[in-house]
C-alpha cells in the first residue's frame, strides 16, 4: 500500500512494522461462512460483508481509523456495516467492542467520527440514512452521561467521573452528527448538532486558561486544581490524564478555543 524511498533497510523495517501493528485490530469477527455471534450469543450473518469486531475506538479514532481509510477503505466500509448491525440489537453504536461484547470501555462515542470521516472522505458501500440514525439516536440518549451534557450543557462532575474529557468528547461527536446531518441535507438537524458542539465553552475557565470540573450549580469549579494533576477514577475530571493535555481538545472549533484563550499569541505562547 505504501512504498518508502531509503537505502537504510534499518528504516524499512522500522516504517513496515509500525504499518503492520496498524493494522492488527480490528479483528475479522465472521466466519468463513459469514456466521457470527451476537452479545446474546444469537447467530448472525454477515451478508457481503465481514464482520469486525475489537472495535477499540477511544485509542483508534484520532489516527488509526484515519490511516484505514486510506490504506483499505473497503475494511472501513464493512467495520461500518458491522456497527450498524451492534445499533440494530442495541439502539445504539458501540463505545469499545471485544469479541462482539460491549465493554463500556473509555469515554464518548466514538464510532461517531469514524462514520463521519468515512462518509465524508467518499466511502460508501453501507446505507447511510440509517447509519445517520444510528448516529442522532446514539447522541439523543441518556446513557454515559448524556442526560447531564444534554440538561446542563456539560456533565458536572460530582455526577460522573472524567466529566472534563467526556463533554469535550461528547462535543466533538456532536459536530460529526451535524457534518452528516448537512450533507444530508438536515437542516434542523445540523443546527441543533452544531449548537451542542459547542458545549465545551461550558468548561472553560478563563482565569487559568484550563478545561477544568465544573459543580451543577454552573458557576463553581473543582478545587483544588492543579493543571498537572492526574487521578485515575476517583475524582478524575480527565481521562487518563490532566488538563495540560485534555483542555487542548476541541478539534472542531480550533478558531474559538482560540478566542477564549484571548487570541493567536496568548494561545501559542501557551501552547
Amino acid at each position: 500500500k505504501i512504498e518508502i524511498e531509503t537505502p537504510v533497510d534499518s528504516l524499512k523495517t522500522i516504517f513496515y512494522t509500525a504499518l503492520y501493528h496498524a493494522q492488527l485490530a480490528p479483528v475479522t469477527f465472521s466466519d468463513r461462512n459469514g456466521e457470527f455471534r451476537m452479545e446474546n450469543d444469537s447467530i448472525t450473518k454477515a451478508e457481503n460483508f465481514t464482520a469486525y469486531s475489537t472495535l477499540s475506538l477511544w485509542d483508534t479514532f484520532r489516527a488509526q481509523q484515519p490511516l484505514l481509510t486510506l490504506l483499505q477503505p473497503n475494511t472501513v466500509s464493512d467495520i461500518i456495516k458491522s456497527m450498524l448491525v451492534y445499533y440494530e440489537s442495541r439502539g445504539t453504536l458501540p463505545v469499545w467492542t471485544l469479541y462482539g461484547n460491549e465493554t463500556n470501555t473509555m469515554t464518548g462515542y466514538h464510532s461517531i467520527p469514524v462514520i463521519a470521516e468515512a462518509y465524508l472522505k467518499g466511502i460508501r458501500g453501507f446505507d447511510i440514512n440509517k447509519v445517520y440514525e444510528a448516529m442522532k439516536a446514539t447522541m439523543l440518549q441518556d446513557e454515559r452521561g448524556l442526560d447531564y451534557y444534554k440538561k446542563y450543557g456539560y456533565i458536572p462532575c460530582e455526577f460522573l467521573e472524567e466529566s472534563v474529557t467526556i463533554t469535550l468528547e461528547y462535543a466533538y461527536d456532536d459536530w460529526c452528527v451535524a457534518q452528516i446531518a448537512k450533507a444530508l441535507g438536515k437542516t434542523e438537524d445540523y443546527e441543533y448538532f452544531t449548537n451542542r458542539s459547542k458545549s465545551y465553552a461550558n468548561l472553560f475557565d478563563a482565569d487559568t486558561g484550563f478545561m477544568r470540573g465544573k459543580l451543577q450549580d454552573g458557576t463553581t469549579w473543582r478545587t483544588p486544581f492543579d493543571p498537572k494533576h492526574s487521578a485515575h477514577r476517583i475524582k478524575a475530571d480527565y481521562t487518563e490524564g490532566n488538563a495540560w493535555q485534555h483542555s487542548w481538545f476541541v478539534p472542531h472549533d480550533v478558531d474559538n478555543l482560540v478566542q477564549l484563550h484571548g487570541g493567536n499569541d496568548p494561545f501559542s505562547n501557551k501552547l
